[in-house]
Order: C-alpha cells, then structure tokens, then sequence
C-alpha cells in the first residue's frame, strides 16, 4: 500500500534466519509483496 507514492514500509532483502519487525500506527489492513519476487504477497491487519 502507498500513500502519495510513498511506500508504507520496506524492509528491504531479509537474509534466511534473520528477522524484521515493523510498528503501524494506525488499524488497517495493509497489503504488501516481496520486491525480489512479485507474486508473492500478503496482507497486515493491524486491530
């Protein structure tokens, strides 16, 4: 999900066995997809 063009999170590559968490300030329900491998997507519900 973009807002203005903006992305709402990039957590940029993810190497196997490491993590990355993210803090959403707002409840929502926020799509995103792997930027190395398009097809794969998701979706954040934030409640």
């Amino acid at each position: 999900m973009e807002v203005s063009g903006v992305p709402l999170f990039d957590s940029g590559s993810v190497p196997p066995g490491m993590l990355w968490d993210s803090t959403f300030d707002s409840v929502g329900t926020f799509g995103y997809h792997c930027s190395i491998h398009p097809w794969m997507t998701g979706r954040v519900m934030v409640g």
